[in-house]
């Protein structure tokens, strides 16, 4: 008998352990609110821009974990064949091509990394949904949550942008220089080109004057560390942005 109930105390505080989470994950903005599994975010992109959303993912145990990651692509923005939204990640320094659905994450002790969801819009700006899984295979615990881009029902479709087609090369870098082309479809006397990391500090900030049509510069990267960054297109109503991973 006292066998038989010190093999249930056992069992009790095993699954009570088990039940424990081992690893967290949050907004790297507004707070850092925690994600709940079943989350929803809200995002709006301009037609031929892209858009963003960072997370932190966190280890809470004193031993490495493993995460298993998992993109799902409930509905994608189709526009005519080849012109379809087109959502990737990043997990720490990696980032993964949008024809990446699955890839695992090594956390070190207490060990924290971005995760960073990632969306190409198609020509013109339609509802996609992309959903993302996080998983230990050890303690079974999962988070998943998703991005609804430009859903209509929620009120935050944004007009179409006077800048389109940004582009950067050699992306990720060599860590000196940075060939931002754009195009627009407007005269606008002024934009700034502002890079931020991936926490939101401003790094590099630059003023020009971009002229009607295609436009192509130069940015000098020499000063900036290692590491993910922003870039986007300010001085307009809808502000363009892309990823960079200096190298």
């Amino acid at each position: 008998m006292k066998k038989q109930l010190l093999f249930l105390a056992l069992l009790l505080v095993g699954n009570l352990a088990f039940s424990q989470a081992v690893f967290r994950i949050v907004e790297a903005t507004g707070g850092n609110p925690v994600v709940n599994d079943g989350a929803i975010f809200h995002s709006a992109v301009v037609g031929g821009n892209t858009t963003s959303k960072t997370f932190s993912m966190t280890n809470l145990t004193a031993s490495t974990l493993t995460l298993s990651v998992r993109k799902f692509e409930d509905l994608l923005n189709t526009v005519a064949m080849g012109d379809v939204a087109s959502p990737y990640f990043c997990t720490g320094l990696i980032c993964y091509p949008a024809s990446t659905f699955n890839s695992t994450v090594s956390l070190a002790p207490n060990e924290s990394l971005v995760f960073i969801a990632y969306i190409d819009e198609a020509t013109v700006a339609g509802n996609s949904k992309v959903r993302y899984r996080f998983t230990n295979g050890v303690s079974s615990q999962s988070i998943t949550f998703t991005m609804d881009y430009n859903n209509p029902t929620v009120g935050i479709n944004e007009k179409n942008s006077p800048v389109s087609s940004l582009s950067l090369y050699p992306n990720p870098t060599n860590g000196e220089k940075l060939n931002v082309n754009f195009n627009t479809n407007e005269l606008i006397p002024a934009l700034q080109i502002v890079i931020t990391s991936i926490t939101g500090q401003e790094v590099l900030k630059t003023n020009i004057n971009p002229t009607l049509g295609n436009n192509n510069m130069e940015i000098n990267l020499s000063n900036l560390i290692n590491g993910i960054y922003f870039i986007k297109l300010d001085g307009i109503n809808n502000s363009a942005q892309k990823l960079i991973i200096n190298k």
